[in-house]
């Protein structure tokens, strides 16, 4: 996706009410928070963010709107915007995902064995803490594990990138800046 002149390169942070997330973010690219319901309308979204616990009523009520959102994901994916989910805090498959990936709840500090990917800068250094691990088929490629071998981290390329993980710490600024443009 080219960025065009006089418009700005906007992050949708997919919640319900305010988080400390979105300030982070904010400091570092322009990003709004908005519930789900926003894809459906026109917009400039260059990256799209589903955070951790998204699936955890006791969190946030985003959970109930995003599967029937599945092919809107796509979509976006196809027309170069990129799109990165954090762990959902509940066992069982991302059914918003294609190829559905399943998530396993695991929290701990993981030591972490990345691929040659620019997406594993995510976090600094070789060690994270991580809420689970994943189970990605089909198109999903894996790029980092844990020091079980357990895929932490997976995406799938599109004309943008889906990137799933569950690492569970603020990713980097120079991560932010690299998904809220074309990376392919």
């Amino acid at each position: 996706m080219k960025r065009r002149r006089g418009v700005k390169m906007t992050i949708a942070l997919l919640w319900d009410r305010p988080l400390l997330y979105e300030r982070y973010l904010n400091e570092h690219a322009r990003c709004v928070r908005v519930l789900p319901t926003a894809l459906l309308a026109p917009n400039n979204f260059t990256l799209i963010i589903v955070p951790t616990g998204f699936a955890e009523p006791k969190y946030t009520s985003i959970g109930r709107y995003l599967n029937p959102l599945k092919q809107k994901f796509i979509e976006y994916a196809e027309k170069g915007v990129n799109i990165l989910v954090f762990g959902p805090l509940r066992n069982g498959e991302i059914k918003f995902l294609p190829d559905p990936p399943t998530y396993t709840f695991d929290y701990g500090t993981r030591k972490l064995k990345k691929s040659d990917d620019p997406l594993c800068g995510i976090v600094e250094g070789d060690e994270a803490e991580c809420d689970g691990y994943l189970e990605a088929g089909g198109e999903w490629e894996p790029v980092m594990w844990d020091e079980k071998d357990r895929v932490v981290m997976a995406k799938r390329k599109y004309k943008g990138v889906m990137v799933l993980t569950t690492t569970h710490e603020l990713p980097t600024p120079e991560f932010i800046k690299m998904l809220n443009r074309n990376i392919s």
